[in-house]
């Protein structure tokens, strides 16, 4: 568990080309899949939802945000530390409708196709 833990709050990363990608969601055939619809590898492979973490939780849909808010701070500033000379942007989304929280990243230069 505390791996798993550590994995969300520093997670691994691993470059694929011109594309980095969570270590832990990395799977080439769903590159495959995303790049074939046109869509933005990166964003789709590094998305994560937190909600599931607080489901249990009175006050789940709070603590899912903040904690994702948190998560955007760490994710920045580890992938500044391994890619210095990269530029992401780290997506922040809600869907208080479903009480869904997550977050994800891309590089800049892929931005024209994320959905």
């Amino acid at each position: 568990m505390y791996f798993a833990l550590l994995e969300l709050y520093w997670p691994n990363f691993t470059l694929k080309g011109d594309y980095v990608f969570l270590k832990e969601n990395y799977k080439e055939e769903r590159i495959v899949k995303i790049e074939e619809q046109n869509k933005n590898a990166e964003f789709w492979i590094n998305l994560v939802t937190i909600d599931p973490y607080f489901e249990n939780d009175e006050d789940g849909d709070k603590k899912a945000e903040a904690f994702t808010k948190v998560l955007i701070d760490m994710w920045e500033a580890k992938l500044k530390k391994e890619f210095p000379l990269l530029e992401f942007i780290i997506y922040y989304f809600e869907d208080e409708d479903l009480g869904d929280y997550g977050l994800t990243f891309y590089q800049k230069k892929y931005h024209h196709n994320i959905f």
